[in-house]
């Protein structure tokens, strides 16, 4: 995870006049060089941590988000991105592999370079169109339906195991 790429993009965002708050889930508090590069940035208001949350209380915090954000040089799947879209919070990401496959293009998110101004004007272009927000949103919970429900998984499963064994 690249958090400093993420600050900086919030530091832009701010000095544009955007009110941004950025909430980090899964500790109660950062570690000493999160804390020093949030310091640094003097973004110490700004920036909210929560502890490891119970499934339900990560849905009420995820749910309130205009935006999930993966700011990263290199990323897998990326659960925590799924279960946002599943919550209709559209992502934007770096080109960093695994994201690829789910965020899509003015339908789930955006996809940026590692750029702190590409991030922040993807951020931005979200949140200023509450619209285009809402489209993303009803776009996000489509792909989560079509490609990662548990109906969908549980299809798919069936469908392998069936061409792997055809006998059963």
């Amino acid at each position: 995870k690249q958090l400093n790429l993420l600050l900086d993009a919030v530091v832009q965002l701010r000095h544009q006049g955007f009110p941004v708050q950025l909430e980090l889930t899964g500790e109660p508090q950062p570690d000493a060089g999160i804390a020093a590069a949030i310091a640094q940035r003097n973004l110490k208001s700004v920036v909210h941590c929560h502890p490891a949350l119970s499934i339900e209380a990560l849905a009420g915090v995820i749910c309130r988000w205009d935006v999930f954000v993966i700011p990263s040089y290199q990323e897998g799947l990326c659960i925590a991105a799924l279960e946002a879209m599943a919550c209709g919070v559209p992502v934007v990401s770096t080109r960093c592999g695994g994201p690829e496959d789910f965020v899509i293009p003015d339908h789930t998110g955006d996809l940026v370079p590692h750029d702190p101004a590409a991030l922040a004007h993807a951020i931005a272009a979200i949140c200023a169109d509450r619209q285009r927000r809402t489209r993303l949103s009803l776009g996000a919970i489509e792909w989560i339906e079509r490609h990662a429900s548990q109906h969908e998984s549980q299809r798919r499963l069936r469908s392998h195991l069936r061409t792997a064994f055809p006998r059963l």
